[in-house]
């Protein structure tokens, strides 16, 4: 995961994967229902969305926080983890 250690904003190149980077969206708060075989969980995040010169899309994770499922037991399962997400 990469560290910001400064101001970025909308439209600002950054550095990213040896490259230039535009920043095209910023993402404040972002909440993902996920659930494993431990049971449901919520990922919180704050990320933004880039775009390289060759028109690649990317995210950035600023911030991500996992926190337990309170909510009510459902037959739907939530969101499978994903596999970058079990690293």
């Amino acid at each position: 995961m990469s560290t910001l250690t400064q101001t970025i904003n909308l439209g600002d190149e950054i550095d990213h994967k040896e490259s230039k980077w535009r920043v095209i969206r910023f993402i404040v708060s972002d909440h993902t229902l996920f659930e494993d075989g431990q049971g449901p969980y919520i990922i919180t995040e704050s990320y933004l969305m880039l775009k390289s010169v060759e028109g690649e899309i990317d995210f950035m994770t600023l911030s991500s926080e996992k926190t337990l499922y309170s909510g009510f037991a459902s037959n739907i399962k939530a969101v499978d983890p994903l596999l970058w997400r079990k690293s």
